[in-house]
């Protein structure tokens, strides 16, 4: 032909699979992260920006999903549907290598509203519903006041609609927001502050359209529409469309025309600096990450909390098996120290080793300043061949106390690094049909006798 070459091309990347029927409205999320599809199926599909895999499906609705909405603050989602309700679900960004399995427990219905919708008809294309730029309100399709069709206007946070746009003489199918504020007077630097903010009272302003063929543009300041558009096609409006200078506005019909509606500079307001809309969503969290511990202060007090408690439950766990001495650190996210609670076992090999090293003069006579030569075991044992119980009809007993033949120190009250000790010198440890060699490399020890106590039960 002789037309112009085409300045771009484009072709197919990827194909979503994963409705049963029309997809009716799709929605990006804010920071692209990801891609959530609505259709006749009933189904809301969540995709992953990063790789297009398909994350998740909802079956929440009972009916035709007709309209998906994103927080621009990018904690929820909502969806409209032939069911009367729009559900509003929270979510949290998928990572990029995020997979279907790590997004069980994401996406959260956090309500089902059905108040302004009862008695909606069900004729409509679609339920296009929009989210106000600075994240207060939803502008709901379709809704009724009484017996006539309405916009309804959803709070955040309660998520309550007590403000109808009434005007349509028919139900109302698309609404949308400009992505802009605006202001009365021109943003000047007398009425701007240091960071960039306007100090005067912006705001919103949103489009109306549907079956009546006829557009409407409310500013929220006023309580009726500014710009009444009748008859301006020959069938049902289906989509609107903002431009991102939030001054112009796209839409398409059912008689196959697309029409642009250009206002005059200051007929809207004068848009407001974007640094107000990002004021606005930082009270919502915007850009934060819930659930992420960021820096390193944050981990090290996770840390510390969790030595604390473990320190906790050795203490009271050398209580019950007769340790009167203080406890030595413990193993705490690979760290070893001296004592390794009941039920854990981080030895490797290497670790066995060091133990040894760490050890080697624990079970044996020390020389004090003077020349004499105690046993640090000695005054353990006389405490625990003392130790005194008191029986069930009230009787005091010395407790009984089992002693190995085989090492005449090791007895079976003992923590585990006195056995540790006497086993890295080389001496074995006799249990019923259990012999183990320390001193021979570590290749794997069998489950359940002594050696469940030394080494506590893998998982």
């Amino acid at each position: 032909s002789n037309e112009v070459p085409p300045a771009e091309n484009w072709r197919i990347f990827r194909r979503l699979i994963g409705h049963d029927n029309d997809i009716q409205d799709l929605g990006w999320s804010y920071d692209s992260s990801i891609l959530v599809s609505v259709g006749l199926d009933s189904k809301v599909v969540v995709w992953s920006g990063y790789t297009f895999e398909k994350l998740k499906t909802i079956s929440q609705h009972q009916s035709h999903v007709k309209g998906i909405t994103f927080d621009p603050a990018n904690k929820y989602f909502a969806t409209a549907s032939d069911d009367r309700t729009i559900k509003i679900f929270r979510f949290t960004s998928p990572a990029a290598n995020a997979t279907a399995h790590d997004q069980a427990g994401n996406f959260i219905l956090e309500k089902s509203i059905a108040a302004p919708f009862t008695t909606s008809p069900l004729t409509t294309y679609f339920r296009r519903c929009s989210w106000s730029p600075e994240g207060n309100h939803i502008a709901a399709a379709n809704a009724v006041n009484g017996p006539v069709s309405s916009v309804a206007i959803i709070n955040r946070g309660k998520w309550e609609s007590e403000i109808n746009l009434i005007g349509h003489e028919g139900p109302v199918e698309v609404c949308a927001f400009s992505p802009r504020l605006f202001c009365k007077e021109p943003t000047t630097r007398a009425n701007v502050d240091a960071k960039g903010h306007t100090v005067q009272h912006s705001v919103t302003v949103v489009a109306c359209a549907g079956h009546d063929k006829t557009l409407s543009v409310w500013n929220t300041s006023f309580p009726r529409p500014f710009v009444v558009t009748a008859e301006l096609t020959a069938k049902s409006i289906t989509d609107l469309a903002w431009t991102p200078d939030g001054e112009t506005l796209f839409l398409s019909s059912l008689d196959g025309t697309i029409a642009a509606a250009k206002f005059e500079v200051g007929e809207l307001g004068y848009p407001a600096p974007l640094q107000d809309n990002e004021k606005s969503l930082s009270k919502y969290g915007a850009g934060r990450r819930v659930g992420v511990i960021e820096g390193t202060d944050a981990l090290l007090l996770e840390e510390s909390s969790k030595a604390g408690e473990l320190k906790g439950v050795q203490g009271r766990m050398g209580a019950l098996m007769g340790d009167g001495g203080s406890t030595n650190d413990v193993t705490v996210n690979g760290n070893a120290g001296g004592v390794h609670t009941n039920g854990t076992s981080n030895y490797t090999p290497a670790a066995v080793a060091a133990d040894a090293a760490d050890g080697a003069t624990a079970g044996q006579a020390s020389t004090t300043a003077h020349g004499t030569v105690t046993d640090p075991n000695n005054a353990r044992l006389e405490r625990l061949k003392s130790r005194i119980t008191i029986t069930k009809d009230g009787k005091k007993r010395i407790a009984p106390l089992l002693v190995s033949n085989s090492s005449g120190l090791a007895e079976s009250t003992l923590p585990r690094p006195q056995l540790m000790t006497g086993a890295a010198q080389g001496t074995k440890i006799d249990a019923p049909q259990t012999i183990i060699d320390l001193s021979k490399p570590y290749d794997g020890l069998p489950k359940g006798g002594l050696a469940a106590l030394i080494f506590g039960n893998k998982r």
